[in-house]
């Protein structure tokens, strides 16, 4: 259904007549796509669904015909080498360093599953520790904080982010990644932690690698692995730091997988999938359910989680801001 917000009569190239009416925000996670119910006003910005794509196809005709692209068909990475680590050196399968011998998903998660049981059995939770960052989906970080932090009852997690650098007037923020106030959201506390302390006592380590590891302050990770018996990686690209992990997992980038962030503002945004995953990659979110149910840590709760929109619905329910700020 169609709903009237705006009608404007222009005349002689001059407006002529304004009129604004009430509707329902555009909301992603909304029934039908509705969200709140207001009054629409000459100030109220207005989610532009489709409407670029037209602009956008006429935009590449034109460069087309004047020579600027080669055709449809021409890669767009070639305009945008900044964006060649998509592509560059990934992982696309499982890499086994000192660990069973495991070749599928099935088998890595069921043996990460009966290390991690094995722990929380003999009340050693404290003995496993999560190293996030904040290129993770809203979505992911609800479950990691879910499992690890409320089922599993561990107090050691800790973020791995890039350092602040300097904004511009512009759009640049100092964040040099996309999900901080999502992290923060969800209950986090991003600031790096005392790394000493932290890799004290610690059985078997969880580190979710971002994209731009290089790009963060890795010399804790350098110093301190060693201490852990068992190591587990979590990235989509190569690193320096692989062979010291018993096992590395290939994850999808945010470019191959469906899920949401929150700007610095507060608006969460919605986004879905625009490459396939190379290989076996597949996204944090899956590997984080799969192992739940290995666990049967509530079971209940996670068998139910069979779609990302069934993880979005539970992290509305349990944290009111996403409730209350979906775009």
């Amino acid at each position: 259904m169609i709903e009237k917000r705006k009608n404007k009569r222009i005349k002689d190239e001059k407006l002529v007549f304004e009129e604004y009416f009430p509707g329902y925000r555009f909301d992603y996670f909304g029934d039908q796509f509705r969200g709140e119910y207001i009054e629409f006003d000459v100030n109220t910005i207005h989610n532009l669904a489709s409407v670029t794509k037209a602009f956008t196809a006429a935009l590449v005709g034109i460069a087309i015909d004047r020579g600027f692209i080669q055709d449809v068909e021409e890669k767009v990475f070639t305009f945008f080498p900044e964006y060649s680590y998509l592509n560059e050196e990934r992982l696309d399968r499982i890499v086994v360093n000192d660990f069973y011998q495991v070749d599928t998903w099935p088998e890595l998660i069921s043996r990460i599953a009966e290390k991690t049981k094995r722990l929380y059995s003999k009340m050693k939770a404290s003995h496993i520790g999560v190293i996030l960052h904040s290129w993770l989906t809203n979505e992911e970080l609800f479950l990691i904080d879910k499992l690890f932090r409320k089922d599993l009852c561990t107090n050691k997690i800790g973020f791995l982010d890039p350092a602040e650098e300097e904004a511009d007037s512009n759009l640049l923020t100092s964040e040099r990644t996309p999900n901080r106030r999502g992290a923060k959201e969800v209950g986090f506390d991003i600031n790096p932690p005392n790394w000493g302390k932290f890799f004290e006592g610690i059985e078997l380590l969880f580190v979710f690698g971002s994209p731009f590891m290089d790009r963060s302050d890795i010399a804790p990770l350098e110093t301190l692995l060693e201490r852990i018996k068992t190591k587990i990686l979590l990235a989509s690209h190569l690193h320096k730091l692989n062979s010291q992990f018993n096992v590395i997992a290939p994850m999808s980038l945010i470019a191959e997988k469906e899920g949401s962030l929150t700007n610095v503002d507060g608006i969460i945004q919605a986004f879905f999938p625009s490459l396939d995953s190379p290989g076996d990659s597949q996204p944090e979110w899956q590997f984080l359910v799969d192992l739940a149910r290995q666990l049967r840590i509530n079971f209940k709760f996670y068998t139910s989680l069979s779609s990302l929109d069934n993880i979005r619905e539970e992290m509305k329910k349990e944290i009111p801001f996403f409730e209350k700020n979906s775009e």
